[in-house]
C-alpha cells in the first residue's frame, strides 16, 4: 500500500539487482482507474473491463520488461502477478500501526501536518474537509478512517490469499528494524549481494519480485 516504505523496497531490489518498475501516473490518472480508495479487486475489474486492448498490452509489456515492482497500481494486482509469474515472491510491507500509516498519509500524500491526534482534539464543528479531487468535501477525519480501512483491507487480504505459503509471501516493516528488514529481504530472496549502503533508505504495501535472474 502507498506510504509504507515502498520507495525505499524499490531502491534496495535495484540493488540487489531486481530492476524496479514503481509508482507509474499514467496507469493512476488513467480515468477508469480510480485506485485512491479502492480495494484490489475493483481495480482488477477495472482492468478487465473498462480498459482499452492497447492499455492492458502496454501493462504486459510493462511487467515483463522489468524484475519487479513497487507501489501503485501495481500493489492491487498480487493475483494476477502470482498467476501470470508462477514462482515470483511477494513482499507485504506494512506500518508500526495504522494510526502511523493515515498520519504519513496526510503528511507525505497531502504535504500537511493534520495528525489523527489534531483532528480528534478540535471542535466537530470545526474540522476541516478534503479538498483534492478524490472525495472533495468530505470531513478529514471520514477520509482518514477511510485510509485506515483501506489499509487494514488491503493487508488482511493479501495475507488471506498466501495463506500456507510462507514462502512466497513476506510481510516486512521497514520502520521497526531497517537492519533486520533487510536481512530479512535478502534471505527471503535468496540475494545476499547488494551494492550501494547497506541499510533501507527512510522515506513496503504490495510489491512482488520475478525470479528470472541466473
Amino acid at each position: 500500500m502507498f506510504r509504507t516504505g515502498t520507495t525505499s523496497l524499490g531502491d534496495i531490489l535495484n540493488r540487489l539487482g531486481y530492476r524496479s518498475c514503481s509508482f507509474t501516473h499514467g496507469f493512476m490518472q488513467t480515468g477508469n482507474l480510480k485506485t485512491w480508495m479502492d480495494t484490489s479487486d475493483r481495480v482488477v475489474d477495472d482492468y478487465i473491463n473498462h480498459w482499452s486492448e492497447n492499455m492492458r498490452s502496454g501493462f504486459r509489456v510493462m511487467m515483463n520488461a522489468t524484475l519487479s515492482t513497487n507501489d501503485g497500481p501495481w500493489l492491487f494486482f498480487y493475483k494476477q502477478f502470482d498467476e501470470w509469474y508462477p514462482g515470483s515472491k511477494f513482499v507485504l510491507t506494512v506500518r508500526n500501526s495504522t494510526r502511523i500509516h493515515v498520519n504519513s498519509e496526510y503528511s507525505k500524500g497531502f504535504r500537511s501536518n493534520t495528525t489523527l491526534k489534531t483532528i480528534l482534539m478540535q471542535d466537530p464543528s470545526k474540522r476541516p474537509v478534503v479538498h483534492r479531487p478524490f472525495h472533495k468535501g468530505l470531513p478529514v477525519i471520514d477520509h482518514m478512517r477511510l485510509i485506515a480501512r483501506r489499509y487494514e483491507l488491503h493487508n488482511a487480504a493479501v495475507l488471506e490469499y498466501f495463506k500456507g505459503r510462507e514462502n512466497d509471501l513476506l510481510e516486512l516493516c521497514v520502520e521497526c528494524d531497517p537492519e533486520k528488514a533487510l536481512t530479512d529481504l535478502k534471505n527471503f530472496l535468496g540475494c545476499p549481494k547488494l551494492t550501494g549502503p547497506q541499510t533501507f533508505l527512510y522515506y513496503c504495501n504490495m510489491n512482488f519480485v520475478i525470479e528470472k535472474l541466473s
